[in-house]
């Protein structure tokens, strides 16, 4: 902060000449703040703002270092730091991969999160509670539905260990009810990170943006257990009955698609996209009697029981999934919010103000 001393000691220096002058030797100290922003580190600045927002972290690793061999003002400094400790906590994330995973056991599925470690040091994670989101959708040999959802709150990452290169497993609990009448259920675990410390040889860091765990164990009935079905077979069974429309069951379409594993659902789908545009144009009352099978299969709901709806659904579905396919996975946008609560990226200032750029 530059200090200028005004001393003020003529007598006319203030006022005109009916006031009364002012008492020589006063001093009158005007304060002046330095600039939070030196107009020649703004590009540097601007352009590491920009790299941590698009998650380039090596560029802006070079950024940060460029920018210590500069005279920094005391503002600079801290948004510098700040970021480097959100680069270091965003490199520890990524050799930890959590994950949610149900193990059946003898007295049934149990579910555990899983944290993965290619670190070479331990590390402790804390974080603030943690959501566990469930839904079951159960469906019966009709292809009537019941869904039942609900939440958890959880302190299982207030203080967890994760020693170096290796599995660290925390049991959630029991994880699939009884079926009772259903012919199949589906229970699908969401499990909702927020952003807290990981902490490294004594030394802590803000973790950014977890991205969320999810996982899924289908649960069917007995007399239809054992026996699954690939992409294939199931395209089979649908093309062999819409051959016939007049012996099109629900029961049976039904029964063939809970048996389709959930890792070949996406290949199923492939294969029905075909099989429903060439029987496109089969009455609604046929559309009725697949559509419990497509639900199940699609989690949709939309298409009802339109037969040329759902071969549009599907197809779309398709061309969506081998979009994604083509433009690679998708990494999130990791920005370093606990950083004064940010996620817009240049906000991620230490906690004296944000520094705004010109």
């Amino acid at each position: 902060m530059a200090l200028v001393g005004l001393l003020l000691t003529g007598c006319g220096a203030l006022g005109g000449a009916d006031e009364p002058a002012p008492n020589p030797g006063l001093a009158l100290v005007v304060e002046t703040k330095t600039p939070r922003v030196a107009p020649t580190n703004i590009p540097a600045l601007r352009a590491l703002q920009n790299a941590l927002a698009e998650g380039a972290d090596d560029l802006a690793r070079r950024l940060v270092e460029t920018l210590r061999r500069r005279p920094l003002t005391e503002d600079e400094r801290a948004l510098v730091e700040s970021i480097d400790r959100a680069l270091i906590g965003r490199e520890l994330m990524r050799g930890l991969h959590i994950d949610l995973v149900v193990e059946v056991r003898a007295n049934g599925p149990v579910l555990f999160v899983a944290v993965d470690s290619s670190l070479a040091t331990e590390v402790t994670l804390e974080l603030p509670p943690i959501d566990l989101e469930h839904l079951r959708v159960a469906i019966d040999a009709e292809g009537l539905e019941g869904r039942d959802f609900g939440t958890q709150l959880l302190g299982t990452f207030e203080s967890v260990v994760v020693p170096p290169l290796s599995t660290t497993s925390i049991e959630l609990g029991p994880c699939a009810g009884r079926l009772g009448r259903a012919l199949a259920a589906r229970d699908r675990w969401s499990l909702l990170l927020r952003a807290g410390r990981i902490r490294r040889a004594g030394e802590e860091y803000p973790t950014g943006r977890i991205p969320s765990a999810r996982c899924e164990f289908v649960t069917v009935a007995d007399d239809v257990a054992g026996d699954v079905l690939d992409a294939d077979a199931l395209a089979d069974r649908f093309a062999n009955a819409l051959l016939d429309e007049e012996t099109v069951r629900r029961r049976d379409l039904l029964r063939a698609a809970v048996r389709v594993p959930a890792q070949e659902r996406e290949a199923a789908l492939r294969a029905l996209a075909p099989v429903l545009r060439t029987f496109a144009d089969a009455p609604a009352r046929v559309g009725a009697e697949l559509a419990p099978a497509l639900r199940w299969l699609t989690r949709a709901r939309e298409p009802g029981t339109d037969v040329a709806e759902w071969a549009r659904w599907i197809t779309q579905h398709v061309a969506e999934l081998d979009a994604r396919a083509a433009n690679g996975p998708d990494d999130g946008l990791d920005l370093p919010t606990d950083l004064e609560g940010d996620p817009a990226g240049v906000g991620a200032t230490p906690k004296r103000g944000r520094l705004d750029l010109p």
